[in-house]
């Protein structure tokens, strides 16, 4: 199995790896929303490995935080997070349009509750290239509402329909 500084295969995690001290429970629930064996590591290496021509099933949420359960501080930036993936999945690696993907990082980090932005070294605020962890205090949910309309009569309001 190949090693990285993304990769932590400890099951026992010492206080002073834990960076931010994510609970049993948040790594619970994470292997549960993985699909992963019981008793085994929190991390994207422990998901099986697909056809490099296939992209993952798995979501990319459950991606990230398996990224980030799996750094040994428990944190990283949405750069290492993007690395990490692509370290792991060969068919982000090979991808034709990984701006793409990349997208679907950002997005996530920012409109899914469990992700929470950290301040960074030499900065107290919240800015740009500051670490990520994953926060289960608030749910695991979305930051805000869908900005999509429900009501289907709403919808193409003054455009007319085809018929």
């Amino acid at each position: 199995m190949k090693q990285s500084k993304f990769h932590n295969t400890s099951t026992t995690i010492s206080a002073e790896d834990q960076g931010q001290n994510l609970s049993v429970e948040t790594r619970d629930l994470v292997r549960q929303q993985a699909k992963l064996p019981l008793g085994s590591p929190v991390n994207l290496w422990s998901l099986p490995n697909q056809d490099e021509d296939k992209r993952p099933t798995t979501t990319m949420p459950v991606l990230i935080k398996l990224a980030i359960c799996g750094s040994s501080s428990n944190t990283l930036t949405y750069r290492d997070i993007c690395f990490a993936i692509a370290e792991r999945f060969e068919w982000y690696r090979k991808s034709r349009d990984p701006k793409a993907w990349k997208a679907s990082v950002r997005h996530a980090l920012s409109f899914h509750q469990a992700f929470k932005r950290l301040p960074g070294k030499n900065d107290s605020s919240l800015t740009k290239g500051g670490p990520w962890t994953v926060d289960l205090s608030l749910g695991d949910g979305f930051k805000r509402a869908k900005k999509r309309r429900s009501n289907p009569s709403v919808q193409g309001k003054g455009i007319s329909r085809r018929q």
